[in-house]
């Protein structure tokens, strides 16, 4: 099969710059929707570092590609280093999408080895150029393995075996291009172009794919989560309770229902501002998590209101654990800029088991109980009957 080089080359350059364009305008697109829709503390953007490099690293591997094109001495050299820094780039933005240490210093060391070895000769060039791409590709890869985000571990395993099948790739064409291209029938500059081409389109609609997967699974969190405090939303929270009250009823378990709610917090907005009622609601939604630590699950109910489900609670447990959240809340204090404001916080429980655990029924009897804390001076829990 005969090939043309040149044809390979231009189309090569044509698809790279395409890709690079595609990927910079889905990512800018992603993050503009991230920005504008998800407004929960959970819920992590798109490092801009990420994106940027991502982009830009896929552009200067094109350029430097196109670079070795060129009948100059120092297209050699010059298209190595700017290879290499492409690479470099796609490391610094992967490590920065997984939330890692993103050290600048390996990649410009990379980029002086590849140049000088580049000015010395063609053959210790390419030699140098190869080595460090399989050494870029392989901790590109290591990267995703080891600090890929785990609700994404089908892509970033995907986008891992890519830049393994990459350095496998540069290694095979290293060592035994010329008996590889014999074995083709192919010119190495023609293997060097296909191969540039697969993992360039592969790389980057894997990189899209990763790109919009996480856009889906936030806006997903961002659906179930009150966006002020990082809890569950009424909604999430009526979806785990009836989960968990359909696990309690299996096991033959009890289940205990708290409903909190902040006293004069109108008070707080009118004195204050809504800052300081911001502030408060996440000062509740702090102590009431370090209360319950992963024994139950904590909800914002709507307003100033709060919602605990305490699966497997005793009644004694579900008003220990009310009384403990109410001094803890009357012991300290919500921070607005360099103010302190005092909120407490009124507390009605509802315990049941078997027959009992409905959660609707469990509510409406935690709400009577509240109901019956605020009238009798708030600052207090009250149980149902």
């Amino acid at each position: 099969m005969r090939l043309d080089p040149e044809t390979l080359a231009t189309v090569e350059a044509v698809v790279s710059v395409e890709l690079t364009l595609l990927l910079m305008l889905v990512g800018t697109l992603v993050q503009r929707h991230l920005d504008r829709e998800t407004s929960s503390p959970r819920t992590r953007t798109i490092p801009q570092l990420a994106l940027r490099c991502w982009v830009l690293g896929t552009g200067l591997v094109t350029v430097g590609r196109l670079a070795f094109r060129l009948e100059h001495p120092l297209a050699g050299p010059l298209g190595s280093g700017v290879l290499f820094l492409g690479f470099a780039l796609v490391w610094v933005g992967s490590r920065a999408y997984c939330g890692v240490p993103h050290p600048w210093t390996p990649p410009f060391l990379g980029v002086a080895a590849v140049v000088a070895a580049a000015a010395i000769g063609p053959r210790p060039g390419l030699f140098v150029l190869s080595a460090a791409g399989i050494v870029a590709s392989l901790a590109i890869a290591w990267t995703f393995v080891a600090h890929g985000p785990a609700p994404q571990r089908a892509v970033v395993r995907l986008i891992a075996l890519l830049y393994v099948a990459h350095a496998a790739f540069l290694f095979a064409t290293g060592l035994a291009g010329d008996r590889l291209a014999s074995a083709l029938r192919l010119e190495p500059s023609a293997i060097a172009a296909l191969g540039a081409v697969f993992f360039h389109t592969a790389w980057v609609f894997a990189a899209v794919g990763l790109m919009c997967q996480g856009l889906m699974l936030r806006l997903g969190d961002a659906a179930h989560t009150d966006g002020l405090t990082g809890l569950f939303n009424r909604r999430a929270l009526r979806e785990e309770a009836a989960r968990i009250l359909e696990l309690c009823r299996r096991k033959g378990q009890a289940c205990a229902v708290l409903l909190a709610d902040l006293d004069h917090f109108k008070l707080v907005n009118d004195t204050h501002g809504h800052a300081a009622g911001d502030a408060a609601l996440r000062h509740f939604a702090a102590v009431a998590t370090g209360c319950v630590q992963g024994g139950g699950v904590v909800g914002r109910w709507g307003g100033e209101e709060f919602c605990v489900v305490l699966p497997g609670a005793s009644r004694a447990r579900a008003r220990k654990l009310a009384l403990r959240l109410r001094e803890a809340m009357a012991g300290a204090r919500a921070r607005v800029g360099g103010a302190e404001i005092a909120v407490t916080v009124s507390l009605g429980v509802a315990w049941g088991r078997e027959a009992a655990l409905d959660f609707a029924q469990l509510i409406a009897r935690a709400d009577e109980a509240l109901y019956r804390a605020k009238e009798e001076g708030r600052d207090r829990v009250r149980e149902a009957a």
